[in-house]
């Protein structure tokens, strides 16, 4: 897709089999599809125009070629989603590439428009983000969930689960796990080493910043509600009252 500024997006649902805390999960029934298909589904209901599926396991290829739904086999042995979308910018065209989280079945397709919409509207812009007003006092204080503190140029001042002796206010936020990157940086990001802080709290992003590069944040009231455990595939299935 190309925009009035020239930007050509591609969006990429890394799909990893071998889930650690809910082995292929991406494969759980979700409307009688598999989850990716569904997220998949959603996606098309965005303003992206290209949507590739990465995947790592012959079981979840076959599924989707069942379904007609586009997909390149890439590595088992790489260590996250943002490693196998690079592999993918690294394969085919593309100005931006949208990583789209895979256990997300029901994200609302205007989040994915609000990040396309950022990268128009910096020019300078290497990484952007989604973060969420929909922060409860509960959110804040768990630790599963990622929280980000914003400046007034919508660049990430910090990313953080859990800090001590902090309290809850409202100028910080629930960060929705998608990520957009400029092709070069996203592959110039995937080969740098991890960071201190990245590793501490088991967050990628800091990665980028602990190396002085700035993530743009858009906000948005809308949430996404991702599916981690099985636990949590029961109650996205209760919330949107499916089998």
């Amino acid at each position: 897709m190309h925009d009035k500024s020239g930007y050509n997006f591609v969006g990429v649902i890394p799909a990893r089999y071998h889930s650690t805390r809910f082995p292929a999960k991406v494969l759980e029934n979700i409307n009688g599809i598999p989850m990716v298909a569904q997220v998949y589904n959603q996606v098309l209901k965005s303003k992206l125009k290209h949507i590739i599926v990465a995947v790592d396991h012959q079981l979840v290829e076959k599924k989707l070629n069942e379904l007609n739904i586009p997909n390149i086999m890439t590595s088992n042995k790489l260590n996250s989603g943002t490693e196998r979308v690079a592999e993918i910018a690294s394969k085919i065209d593309g100005k931006v590439f949208i990583n789209i989280q895979a256990d997300e079945p029901f994200i609302d397709p205007d989040i994915i428009n609000l990040l396309m919409n950022l990268f128009n509207d910096i020019k300078s812009i290497k990484m952007g983000t989604i973060a969420s007003t929909q922060l409860s006092k509960n959110d804040f204080y768990d630790n599963n969930i990622v929280k980000v503190s914003i400046d007034k140029n919508k660049k990430a001042i910090e990313f953080f689960r859990k800090k001590s002796n902090s309290k809850f206010h409202n100028q910080t936020y629930k960060h929705l796990g998608i990520y957009g990157f400029t092709k070069e940086f996203l592959i110039e990001f995937s080969k740098m080493n991890p960071t201190f802080g990245e590793k501490k709290n088991k967050l990628e992003q800091l990665r980028a910043l602990e190396n002085d590069i700035p993530i743009y944040v858009e906000l948005t009231n809308l949430d996404s509600l991702g599916v981690n455990t099985y636990e949590d595939l029961l109650k996205l299935k209760e919330n949107h009252k499916i089998e």
